[in-house]
């Protein structure tokens, strides 16, 4: 009994020091395996969290069972009340309760079977692929930790067969609002940088672009047009700013923290700017 104690003891310490970090892995969710998560206490998303303390149940969506359930949505589970807990993904399942090991999506539904590490209680999270790229639809922070190559090849490489001429880009996200451009002609490169964000208002002729990155350094184009157009439910404001080598190294070494079109602006979390500033690099590395 006491080298069991001994050994929960330590365990115990091992995974409260973890360094956990926001990863958003979509349809690659079988990169959690193994994985320890815990809620992010700093963004919950106002989105439907569906947590069950049965498979049966995580297999229908948005039904009242989900533990914990917020008081005024009892189809989802308040995360606030999963706080200071961290679990680890013993599997991943598909909506059938078959064990998932390649890329899902929206039609398989994966599940994360979840086993709190002091505890072991185990819950289940379902896990929707669309919303899951961001804090909006993933609650947590993770232990898993990625090198540059996961990034780099998500990278598009687009060829004109008329032209020759070669795209090479970031991918295009469903929650990207910041796009990298180089393209070459096989005598010249050019590259490009494009930004979005959203304003509940119409605004006819802005001008003026302005970066602010992490380090507190900022970038600057304040004669930039800036374009609108008509959104769902609000405008969308966007720029396409022609970059030097020297300024497009400037997003491969630094991490935006937020930026201004005008007069919307539009803030970064620490995923969605890590992870841009690394496609920026795989791109000028190609």
């Amino acid at each position: 009994m006491r080298s069991i104690f001994i050994f929960s003891f330590f365990y115990s310490i091992n995974v409260f020091s973890q360094e956990f970090n926001q990863l958003y892995f979509g349809e690659d969710v079988y990169l959690y395996q193994n994985a320890l998560l815990k809620i992010d206490t700093g963004h919950y998303g106002g989105y439907n969290y569906m947590f069950y303390n049965d498979l049966e149940n995580c297999k229908i969506a948005y039904n009242e069972k989900v533990i914990y359930p917020e008081e005024k949505y009892p189809s989802s589970t308040d995360p606030r009340k999963l706080e200071n807990r961290i679990f680890k993904v013993d599997k991943i399942l598909n909506k059938d309760g078959i064990e998932l090991t390649g890329k899902a999506n929206r039609i398989n539904v994966p599940i994360l079977v979840l086993r709190d590490t002091l505890n072991q209680e185990i819950i289940y999270f379902r896990y929707d692929t669309k919303y899951a790229t961001s804090t909006y639809g993933f609650p947590f922070l993770t232990s898993v930790q990625l090198g540059d190559e996961y990034f780099c090849d998500k990278i598009q490489i687009l060829k004109d067969d008329f032209t020759g001429e070669i795209t090479t880009q970031t991918p295009l996200d469903l929650y990207s609002k910041e796009y990298f451009y180089k393209i070459s002609n096989g005598t010249d490169t050019f590259y490009y940088l494009g930004l979005e964000s959203n304003g509940s208002t119409v605004t006819i002729d802005g001008k003026g672009v302005i970066i602010l990155f992490e380090d507190g350094t900022k970038f600057e184009k304040l004669a930039e047009e800036i374009d609108v157009k008509v959104g769902k439910t609000d405008y969308i404001y966007s720029c396409f700013i022609s970059l030097t080598k020297d300024e497009a190294k400037l997003f491969a070494s630094k991490k935006i923290s937020k930026y201004r079109l005008y007069i919307y602006d539009t803030i970064e979390d620490k995923f969605a700017s890590e992870r841009f500033m690394k496609y920026v690099k795989c791109i000028l590395n190609k």
